[in-house]
C-alpha cells in the first residue's frame, strides 16, 4: 500500500527504529517524538535570535503545546 500522507523520512526514521527495538509501540512513535523535540528546538532557537531569549522561550512552549504538532 502506498502511503502519500506523510514524507518517506518518517517511514524510514520507523524502520530504522524497529530494527533498533524490535516492532513494538515505543519503536513506532520515537521517530516522531525525535522530529517533534528538533522542530521545537529549532523554533525556540529561530524565535530567540529574532525577538529575544524569553519570546523564544515563549514561542518554543507554544509550539510544542499545538494542536497537531505530534
Amino acid at each position: 500500500v502506498r502511503h502519500f500522507d506523510k514524507p518517506p523520512f518518517l517511514f524510514w526514521m520507523m524502520a530504522v527504529s524497529f530494527s533498533l527495538f524490535g516492532v513494538n509501540e515505543f519503536a513506532a512513535r520515537l521517530p516522531n517524538v525525535l522530529l517533534l523535540l528538533g522542530i521545537t528546538f529549532l523554533v525556540t532557537r529561530m524565535a530567540s535570535r529574532h525577538a529575544g531569549a524569553q519570546a523564544g522561550l515563549y514561542s518554543g512552549l507554544a509550539f510544542s503545546c499545538s494542536i497537531g504538532t505530534y
